[in-house]
């Protein structure tokens, strides 16, 4: 089963959203952006019910947190030797979000993602 028509629908929440993917590099001990990729996404961002924000690590339940659905995967960053990705931000209306926690659900054409406002 493929959720590419539900993560599409409007009238599930469904819309576009950007996520910025930065790269850094050390140079002489200093850490250094080198590039920030920006991938528009489709999918839902609703904000975390308080049954979810219980199953979550003690210092996000009290941050605003939204729940991602997206047909982009979704990352926490990767370190590549000197260099390395930073976690996902998810720019959503006004405000930016940092992905804290990924679920990827390939299988299904979609990825589930949390996010803490910043």
């Amino acid at each position: 089963m493929n959720f590419d028509e539900i993560l599409s629908d409007p009238d599930l929440g469904s819309g576009t959203f950007s996520i910025l993917r930065r790269t850094w590099t050390q140079e002489c001990g200093v850490p250094r952006i080198t590039g920030v990729e920006e991938i528009f996404a489709f999918g839902t961002v609703h904000p975390a019910l308080p049954a979810q924000l219980e199953l979550l690590p003690e210092e996000y339940r009290h941050e605003p947190v939204v729940l991602i659905h997206s047909t982009e995967p979704l990352s926490l960053g990767e370190e590549q030797g000197d260099s390395w990705t930073a976690p996902d931000e998810i720019l959503c209306g006004d405000a930016v979000y940092r992905v804290f926690q990924v679920r990827p659900w390939q299988a299904y054409g979609f990825w589930k993602a949390w996010a803490v406002r910043i």
